[in-house]
């Protein structure tokens, strides 16, 4: 999931591309199912993401990838 979050800001065009493509799949739902997340709620974040300015999508992209890592931590 982190791996996807930092394509989606830091990624060429391709990879951002996939991410979205990702994004909307059976699979992505299936791993948010499998880590507890909301896939709802983390398509709406990587959509904010894949479609804002470079500076802002890096803003919200760590800033999510720090919720996913500390949540996995806690675990």
């Amino acid at each position: 999931m982190c791996q996807a979050i930092s394509d989606s800001y830091l990624g060429d065009n391709k990879e951002k591309l996939s991410v979205a493509k990702w994004v909307k799949s059976d699979d992505f739902i299936y791993v948010c199912d499998m880590a507890n997340f909301n896939a709802e709620n983390l398509q709406k974040k990587m959509k904010e993401i894949l479609t804002s300015k470079p500076v802002v999508a890096r803003y919200i992209g760590e800033r999510l990838k720090k919720a996913i890592q500390s949540r996995a931590f806690n675990m």
